[in-house]
């Protein structure tokens, strides 16, 4: 049974510096890779398909395997006891650290991504007068430059409609 914790042990060492070194070296290649994440909200038994949760499994299962082998516990409780730490080590690393991550990461979008969107006008716009739009993605405001497409008038609070991207501006349009 020994054997069994420090292939489980070691494989996960080995395999976490493997990812490491080669995370490392792909980034300074700049080499993005698909994403072949589960994007799944709260508790799925899906989220443990990921990757870096099997390879902290087998980490976490064979050092606590070792632990109470070298302790004296009887094989079964040793085996239970392991494999709940494995899922438990599991479970608080996609739920405090993966899904933190992921909530967090950020992408940005093409300014012409935007095209369509409805946002509200911060400032009056008139002519060749600048003026300032707000706008909500993914549950974050944020406020850009913007200009009254065709010259129309937009007055402060009107919602509007971005119909463009030119010149670092929004061109926005009064619904």
């Amino acid at each position: 049974m020994i054997k069994l914790f420090e292939i489980s042990f070691y494989l996960g060492v080995i395999l976490t510096l493997i990812t490491f070194v080669l995370g490392q070296f792909f980034d300074f290649m700049d080499f993005n890779g698909p994403d072949i994440d589960f994007d799944t909200d709260g508790f799925n038994f899906m989220s443990f398909l990921k990757p870096s949760i099997i390879v902290l499994f087998f980490t976490i299962f064979g050092g606590s395997g070792l632990i109470l082998s070298q302790r004296g516990y009887p094989e079964i409780v040793t085996i239970i006891l392991a494999a709940l730490s494995g899922l438990l080590g599991g479970f608080l690393l996609d739920r405090f650290v993966i899904s933190k991550l992921k909530k967090y990461e950020t992408t940005s979008a093409s300014k012409s991504d935007f095209v369509g969107l409805k946002a509200r006008a911060a400032l009056d716009m008139e002519g060749d007068k600048v003026g300032y739009i707000i706008y909500q993605i993914n549950d974050n405001t944020y406020q850009s430059p913007a200009k009254a497409f065709e010259n129309s008038v937009i007055k402060k609070g009107d919602y509007v409609l971005i119909m463009g991207f030119r010149d670092n501006l929004f061109y926005v349009e009064k619904i």
